[in-house]
Order: structure tokens, then sequence, then C-alpha cells
């Protein structure tokens, strides 16, 4: 009886005695973790991924591990910079746990008690599934064991129900192994939490080892890189009655470089202690902030809440942004005045829409502190620089000033973390077109000089007769130009008469003169047929609000502008939605490209805006400029019997005529 009773004694002074150890170990395994009185502090992950945005995934717990909930006195420090703006959000994540096995010789092995060192390592997953494991399947389980030429996993991978854990585990029969593949179960480990990386829960790798044959068997800076490079947290659980230093080294190796934790393990119930901290990582508290980084290489960011502070490192790699214009420099810029004598700065237009593409070779998109236009050196800032979802920059080139010449144009951004990139110069032409002015009429001196000695205001006879004779010079050309007159006004008519006739089947029909009335500067001729373009490209059909062309409107030209003041323009739209010089239709190879002139209201090809870059027109396309709406369409793709097609003078049949509308350029 009394040996019964010291049997008892010395076994329920054996297990304190290996709880005590127990909870020594698991204190000094727990490096990453703040120690402090009253927070336990851990940073989980560091998600760069969205730089110059970082967001940190904190682990808090009281010194009751319950999780913290007030983040009042947090302070965050990125290198020697203390942060002044973040945000706070507690999110639950959930918890993917793999466990691996380190089934060799010792694994069947008793220790003190009845059980093996299988066993509880079975009653320790058991108790894990049972009390911490989420009941809303919110976590994932796996077991890695030994397999032939490395690991398997046992039944399936990512069991979520507690009871498919258990009925796992409960049945494994491990083989023994004298040297088990321990590197590449590991490895198998953290290649299976890779693929489930993006479904964003907390990811650990629980090993169970007795640690002795690790330092031979792990590849240490190879597992810690990735691990750390993926967000995963190494644990250990060191099996047997007792840890050598050696063994507590060997786990503590893989631990530490990942700011995980380990204990002994004599008994099932001494993983507890990790369990909790592993299920307290399923809430964590997202620090999101935005970064002042600005160079490539590794960098720490510093915690610190209730007296706890840990520090956590990253790499970055940042370069600075690449800019290239995104213009078509082989078409000149083209400004129009509306008279000989129109000053640079009411010529159209007076501002050039430009493009550049911003691109980031980090990978980083960042926000724009400032941009610069460079043109032939001299610096002009741009307002409010903002790039959109493509990152293309728009924005106006002020050309009012400027003459005829070659420009040298350049773009410099400056991004948030005030880091540069300038564009290669882009050599831009401007030509400027001015109407010939009508010749000023100009008096011979000898017509109006006086004879020497003549007192002003006298007639002398020779005077009054050449009076007389300038008297009835001038009424002989008033009778001349009234029967001109007479006889241009019967022409007319002969015409207009004609002109009102139906076509015959094959004539070409082209746009007839406005049925409203005749803009001043608008002029309308009949060219014989050898100034009639072989128009076998293209023309236009009004559909709305061109009420001033009564037909189809040929494109006689390889660069016709299209606008509101026919002074600028070769077609123009008498409406107040059309800027003066709107938009501007080019031919070159057999190919129709669609420009817009920087107007206010856009040019829109079948109703998308065609932006800063011309766009091919195709037969059929339909335009808009302002309220105008038109159909282009290829005269080559009409059909042969389409009585409104525009033929050249080898294409129509004789006795048809062809009346073609030309506004005055």
């Amino acid at each position: 009886m009394a040996n019964g009773k010291q049997l008892r004694k010395r076994i329920f002074l054996a297990w304190l005695i290996a709880a005590l150890w127990a909870g020594v170990v698991w204190a000094a395994g727990r490096p990453a973790a703040a120690q402090e009185e009253g927070v336990r502090l851990e940073v989980v992950r560091v998600d760069t991924s969205d730089f110059p945005e970082i967001v940190l995934g904190l682990a808090a717990t009281d010194s009751q591990n319950n999780l913290v909930t007030d983040f009042a006195g947090l302070r965050i420090s990125e290198g020697d910079t203390q942060l002044t703006e973040f945000d706070t959000e507690q999110t639950r994540v959930g918890v993917e746990l793999i466990f691996v096995i380190d089934a060799n010789t010792t694994i069947n092995q008793l220790d003190d008690g009845e059980l093996s060192r299988r066993e509880k390592v079975r009653d320790s997953i058991v108790n894990y599934a049972r009390q911490f494991m989420s009941q809303a399947q919110e976590d994932l389980v796996t077991i890695v064991v030994p397999g032939e030429g490395g690991g398997q996993f046992l039944e399936q991978a990512d069991l979520v129900f507690p009871n498919e854990v258990i009925n796992a585990i409960n049945f494994y029969e491990p083989a023994s192994l004298s040297d088990t593949p321990i590197n590449e179960m590991v490895q198998m480990a953290l290649d299976h939490l890779a693929e489930n990386q993006d479904e964003g829960r907390s990811q650990a790798i629980l090993l169970y080892s007795d640690g002795a044959q690790l330092g031979q068997q792990l590849a240490y800076d190879a597992l810690a890189a990735t691990a750390q490079e993926q967000g995963v947290t190494f644990y250990g659980a060191i099996l047997g009655s007792r840890a050598d230093q050696s063994e507590i080294d060997n786990v503590a190796r893989l631990t530490d470089a990942t700011g995980g934790a380990y204990v002994h393990m004599p008994e099932a119930a001494q993983a507890a202690p990790l369990f909790e901290t592993i299920r307290n990582r399923a809430v964590q508290t997202e620090v999101s902030y935005r970064s002042t980084l600005s160079s490539s290489g590794s960098h720490t960011v510093i915690v610190e809440l209730g007296g706890a502070s840990v520090t956590a490192s990253f790499e970055l790699t940042i370069e600075p942004p690449a800019v290239s214009l995104a213009i078509d420099n082989s078409v000149p810029i083209r400004r129009v005045a509306a008279a000989p004598d129109t000053p640079l700065e009411e010529m159209e237009p007076t501002s050039q829409p430009m493009a550049a593409e911003v691109e980031w070779p980090d990978g980083h998109p960042r926000l724009l502190e400032e941009v610069l236009l460079i043109v032939n050196g001299r610096e002009f800032p741009l307002a409010t620089p903002v790039l959109d979802d493509g990152g293309r920059l728009t924005f106006g080139w002020d050309i009012g000033a400027l003459d005829a010449g070659t420009y040298d144009v350049q773009v410099r951004v400056t991004d948030e973390l005030g880091l540069q990139g300038v564009s290669e110069p882009l050599p831009l032409t401007i030509e400027v077109e001015r109407p010939q002015g009508a010749p000023t009429a100009t008096v011979p001196a000898a017509a109006t000089s006086e004879p020497a000695g003549q007192e002003e205001g006298s007639s002398s006879p020779a005077t009054l007769g050449r009076n007389l004779l300038l008297i009835g010079g001038g009424l002989a050309g008033l009778f001349l130009l009234a029967v001109v007159a007479v006889v241009a006004v019967v022409l007319i008519r002969r015409r207009g008469a004609a002109s009102t006739q139906a076509p015959s089947p094959g004539a070409a029909v082209s746009a007839a003169p406005p049925s409203g009335p005749l803009d001043k500067d608008t002029t309308f001729i009949m060219p014989p047929d050898f100034a009639i373009r072989d128009v076998t490209g293209a023309y236009l059909e009004p559909l709305e609000y061109a009420p001033e062309h009564a037909g189809m409107i040929p494109i006689l030209g390889n660069n016709i502008a299209l606008g509101r003041d026919p002074n600028l323009v070769q077609i123009p739209f008498n409406d107040r939605s059309v800027s003066r010089l709107h938009a501007r239709i080019m031919e070159s190879n057999s190919a129709y490209r669609l420009y817009d002139e920087g107007s206010a209201s856009g040019t829109y090809l079948n109703y998308e805006r065609i932006g800063l870059t011309p766009r091919v027109l195709k037969d059929k396309d339909e335009i808009h400029f302002g309220r105008v709406h038109l159909r282009f369409h290829l005269a080559s793709a009409v059909a042969d019997n389409d009585p409104t097609q525009i033929l050249s003078s080898s294409h129509r049949e004789e006795g048809t005529d062809t009346q073609v509308y030309i506004p005055r350029s």
C-alpha cells in the first residue's frame, strides 16, 4: 500500500516537474513575440503587394491570452521615421495549420507513462481539432507524414471538419523510418500553403519531432527564406520525457527565423499554449499605412503597444517611373488663321491635346506629385496630374503663342516618393496656314499729283477736262457692270433649273448647295470635269443637324478639316455645338483616319470618343461632331446600282452632270 502511494507521488512529482519544465521552455521559445507584462504582440505578416500601401497583420493578446481590441496606444515606426497616419481594422481570417510528423524510429517509443510518442502526438492533434478548430469551417488542417521518396498527406489535404481530422490521425500507423525525409516533408507543407495563400488565412506549420537529427536533415536557410516570403510561421513540439539543449537549438533555429515558438511536449496537454497562440492568429488586426520608403533593399517596421515592442523585416524593390510621350509626330500640328493678319494667339487651335504613358518597372503604381512639360528646355508645370486606370496622363499643350517650327517636347513626372522619370525628347512640328490676302488697290502718283504751283482748291482747264473724262469712264463702267449682272442672273437661273432635274440612273449625286441662307464666306462653284478629283475614295452622308448639306459630301483631298468656321475648314457645319476647327479626316495609302482637333465637345466614332489617337474609318462608320451626326462611306464599297454613289469622270455616263459643293477655304 505504501509502495502504491509512493509510486503515485513519484508520478505526480514527475508530471509536475515536466509541466514546469515545459512552461520554462515555452517562455524561452517565443523570441519573436514581445514578452513584456500585459501584452504579447506579434507581427504575423507584412504585405507589400500594393506598395506604397503596406498592410501589417498583428496578433495581440493580454497576459490571460485574450485578444487585445484596444489599439489606442499603437505606435508604428518605419526605420527611424515614426508614422502619424495609419488605419486599424480587426478581422477574422481563419487559420490554415499543417502538422508535420517526424515519424522516425523513436515515434513508437514509450517514455514515462503508458503512451507512446505517436499516441501523444495523436492526442495532441485530437485536442486541437476538438477545442481549437473553428466549428464554422473557417479553418483548414492538413497532416503530412513520411512517404515513399518524400512526404505524403494523411488521408487528404485541407480538412475543414474536426471529425475528419480526428478520424485521420486515429488510424495512422507510422512505418518507423530510421531516417525520415523531414526536409522534403516541410517543403511539401510550404508548397501546399503557397497554393492556398490567396485565401487570406493565417498560415502555420507545427513540427512534431524529437529534434535530435534536425541539424543534419533540414536546409534551414532555404526553408526559412521561403517561409518568410510566404508569411508562414513555424512552431515546434519537442517529443520525449526530456529535451536536451541540442534538441532545443535544432527546433528553435527553425521557429526563431519566422517569429514562431516551440514547447517541450512530454505529454499531449503541453501543446495547448501553442494551440492558443495559433488560434489567436485567426483574428488579426490589420494596420495599413502609406509608406515613405524610396529605396530598394531590406527595411524594418517597429510596432509598439502596451509596453510591448516587436520588429519585422521585409524586402522591397523600388524603381523610378518610366515615361514616354504617346503622340504621333509624323503628322504636323496645323494652326490655321482666319485672316492674313490674325495674331498667333487667335489662331486655331490654341491648345494641342497630349498624352504620356507612365509605367512602373517595379510593379508598384504610385500617385504623381508633379508633372512638367519641357519644350526646348523650358519647363511648364501642369496642374493636378492624375493617371487614368491604364496609366495614361492626358493634358493640353498651350501652343497659342507658338509660330511655325519644330519643338523638342518632353514630360517629367515626380511621384509621391520623390522619384522622377523623364521621357525622351520628341520633335513635334507646327505648321501655320494663313489665307492669301486680297491685293490692296493703289493709285499711281501721277494720277493724284497736281501741277507745280497749282493752288489747293483751284480748277485748271486741264484738271476739269480730266475730271469729266473720269466721270464719263465711270458711267460707262457702271453700264457694263449692269449688263454683266443681267447676264449672270440669267445664267444662274438656267443653272438652278438644270440642277433641280432628277438625275438619270447612274448619275453622280454630290452635295448640293444649302437650302437655308448662305454664309457670306461660302462659295458654290461648278468645276469642270478635269477639276473633279477621281472620287473612288470616300464621302460623308448627313444624318442629323446638318441642314446646310442636302446631299452627300465628297471628301476631295487627303487633308480635310471640319468645323463651324468656313474660313478655317473645308467642310463647315453651322451648329453651335461644333467647334470652329473641330476635326480632320486625312487619307494615306487609301486609309482614312479621323482626328480630333482639341474640340470642346469631342469627336465620336460609333458613339465612342476617339481621344488623342486617330481612328481608321470603315465603311458605314457613324461620326458625331457635337450634335452633327454623319455616316462615313467608302465609294468603292457602294453598289454599282446605288444612285447616290460618287463617280469620277471616267465612270460617268455621257450626258450626266455632277455638282460639287466646295466651301471657300
